[in-house]
């Protein structure tokens, strides 16, 4: 090996971080995760049609984006998708509720890097949900078990945050008023549409009692807004 050969391979460990030549999994270093959910102020009026005539419904929601945000400082190699657990009950007609049918619009929804870029799977690397109990304490007096689901997927060495984003959509109760329930498994940042004025937010942030390698909390959501004319 000669000295020119020798030289480049010294300098591209030098100015290169170690650390870029490893595969990382986001479960192993334990990523910062985040969820921020957007409530638009778009009303939507193309429901589909066979959802409706069961339920007599309404024709307006608003839109809701749930973006999950994946920050490391190293390449991300892997992703744990979780989604929000909406706790309010399927639409129904006079009782509000959370859509979860494909919400019409233009809206930009899957898995990208930060950069807009799609976050491409590794061939054969899809799995299927993976789901676990999970015993949490809310309090002395307040102990729940919840499901939770995982889906560790193989991916393209992406060296940016991943951003993963889903669209729900949700009803107004008769007298107007939105209403949403809902745990995460990480924090959340809740945006209203301009103009609404919230009534009521309460957050209830319960411990997970056994070991757990992905999340040592979780937070149930109570949230209830209107819109100002």
């Amino acid at each position: 090996m000669n000295i020119l050969a020798v030289t480049i391979i010294v300098l591209i460990f030098v100015f290169i971080p170690f650390e870029l030549f490893f595969i990382h999994d986001t479960g192993i270093i334990k990523p910062d995760v985040k969820y921020n959910m957007l409530i638009k102020n778009e009303k939507i009026s193309e429901i589909p049609a066979a959802y409706l005539e069961p339920h007599n419904a309404q024709t307006t929601l608003l839109p809701i984006l749930v973006t999950q945000h994946i920050q490391s400082d190293f390449p991300i190699s892997s992703i744990n998708l979780h989604d929000i657990h909406f706790l309010n009950m399927e639409y129904e007609s006079k009782n509000g509720g959370i859509a979860n049918f494909p919400i019409p619009g233009n809206f930009d929804t899957g898995v990208k890097s930060e950069y807009g870029q799609p976050v491409i799977p590794i061939f054969g690397s899809a799995c299927p949900l993976v789901g676990y109990s999970l015993n949490v304490s809310c309090s002395l007096d307040d102990q729940r078990e919840i499901t939770y689901g995982r889906c560790p997927t193989a991916i393209v060495r992406t060296f940016s945050d991943v951003l993963s984003t889903q669209v729900r959509g949700v009803f107004p109760d008769q007298d107007g008023t939105y209403k949403l329930e809902f745990m995460s498994y990480f924090e959340t940042n809740v945006g209203l549409p301009s103009g609404a004025n919230l009534l009521h937010h309460e957050i209830l942030t319960c411990d997970v009692i056994e070991e757990n390698e992905y999340f040592t909390e979780v937070y149930f959501h109570e949230l209830d807004f209107e819109l100002q004319d």
